[in-house]
């Protein structure tokens, strides 16, 4: 020790549950370790973590090749209803590509798992196919003149998880099925032959409306898919969505032959997934696109994250550039500690990795929270908790963050808790959070040494 003055290394644990002050202040403990100073280390509740759930504007769901299907239930989030809507193209047929005589067979549309799914597998979907009356245009990103925030993940032309065309209300394809979303095989929807005849037949007479995709478009604008009767929502590719006219001839050789004519997905530009939701009967009732904002305080201490849907935690330190103003005092880390229950027995699994993004006082995100004085953004990856009590836990570092604060930067500014950027876009990921002392929390943890 110097003796001049006592050093004393302290240690502070600010655990904050989230928009509550602790009601207690724990006093610190002595730690006597050999041939080093004395450390101190306490628990005190000078530092507020104000959250809420926010519900984020209108997400870009097109361009990400994932196609969502399905439907959940589920007593906190309420019901999540997933369709997914896209076009079809014919290939290049040449003149005359279909044999005279040739006979219809079927109709079918392929699809391809991509081995993702949410909720409950073991209960039987069904799936429909509806054609669209209405033609699908992409939506223009708002420029200066419309005076309105755009987020940092809409950046092109697009369609968003609430956009919606019209469609025939009778479906044209329909199967009922057990989703294996972990298997290689395909899911084949058979679809109205009527018309597959219809398709044939103007193929047969080189219809224009088959050999120039712009008046195909016109004249087959599109397919919506929906589901009932299910409780997960299941991906599919969009790429490898695939039609088939399939059709029987007798070649030259009076030989009997069979093929098809095989229809693709136009651009993955153009499919895109909307969801629809009813938080009725949950705490988020009161949650809109009008009120969009809700504090713990008046859900039960509870906190959400679904991705799809647009449901972030919104969290603010009203008093943290407070705590880092004090006199006789280095702040060494500042950490954001998420706890949430073990989700092994649950068919909603903790999303597999989180990120923060930096809001606008407009709350609009614009930017990620990145590596704590590293490049890249920071992504927290899930840690599992166990049945001993162990709780899962997603970890941030906000040293860097903390300090540009006390600088007076990111003013009127919030963080806010959601999947990463790609998987808010194409996946319901949800997480659920609570800021009761009795249950996992979200602390801020400080350490720092006070001298």
């Amino acid at each position: 020790m110097r003796n001049t003055a006592t050093l004393y290394r302290l240690t502070c644990l600010a655990f904050c549950t989230t928009a509550l002050l602790l009601t207690s202040c724990k006093k610190g403990q002595n730690i006597g370790l050999e041939n080093q100073d004395e450390l101190y280390v306490e628990t005190v509740d000078t530092v507020k973590v104000k959250a809420s759930t926010y519900l984020l504007d209108s997400l870009p769901t097109s361009n990400t090749g994932v196609i969502l299907l399905g439907q959940t239930v589920d007593q906190n989030f309420g019901k999540l209803f997933a369709s997914s809507y896209l076009q079809m193209i014919p290939p290049a047929l040449k003149p005359n590509s279909i044999p005279k005589g040739a006979t219809f067979n079927s109709f079918t549309l392929v699809l391809k798992y991509n081995k993702y799914y949410s909720g409950d597998t073991l209960t039987q979907q069904n799936l429909s196919v509806h054609r669209l009356t209405a033609d699908m245009v992409l939506r223009k990103i708002p420029g200066p003149v419309e005076n309105e925030e755009v987020p940092l993940y809409a950046t092109v032309e697009t369609l968003y998880n609430t956009s919606t065309f019209k469609h025939e209300a009778n479906s044209f394809g329909n199967l009922d099925l057990m989703v294996k979303p972990l298997s290689p095989d395909s899911v084949v929807i058979p679809l109205n032959e009527n018309l597959g005849k219809e398709f044939l037949d103007l193929m047969a007479k080189n219809d224009s409306r088959f050999t120039s995709e712009a008046e195909f478009l016109k004249y087959f604008k599109g397919i919506v898919f929906k589901t009932t009767r299910a409780n997960a929502i299941t991906g599919f590719q969009a790429a490898a969505v695939k039609m088939y006219v399939n059709y029987n001839y007798t070649n030259s050789e009076g030989f009997a032959k069979k093929d098809k004519v095989i229809f693709s997905t136009k651009s993955i530009n153009y499919q895109f997934n909307h969801f629809d939701t009813d938080r009725s009967q949950t705490k988020l009732k009161a949650l809109n696109h009008t009120n969009k904002e809700l504090s713990s305080t008046l859900t039960n201490q509870q906190l959400f994250v679904q991705a799809g849907t647009g449901l972030v935690t919104k969290l603010q330190f009203p008093t943290l550039v407070h705590f880092l103003n004090e006199t006789k005092k280095v702040v060494n880390k500042v950490e954001l500690l998420i706890e949430t229950k073990p989700t092994y027995y649950s068919v909603f699994k903790a999303p597999p990795s989180l990120l923060l993004f930096i809001a606008n006082s407009a709350n609009v995100p614009k930017n990620i929270l990145q590596g704590n004085y590293k490049e890249g953004d920071q992504i927290a990856t899930f840690e599992p908790g166990n049945d001993a009590g162990s709780t899962g836990k997603y970890r941030f570092l906000l040293t860097q963050y903390a300090s540009e604060l006390k600088k007076g930067n990111y003013k009127n500014t919030s963080l806010m808790l959601s999947s990463p950027k790609d998987l808010l876009l194409s996946s319901v990921n949800r997480a659920l959070l609570s800021t009761s002392e009795k249950a996992p929390s979200i602390k801020l943890v400080i350490t720092y040494t006070k001298y």
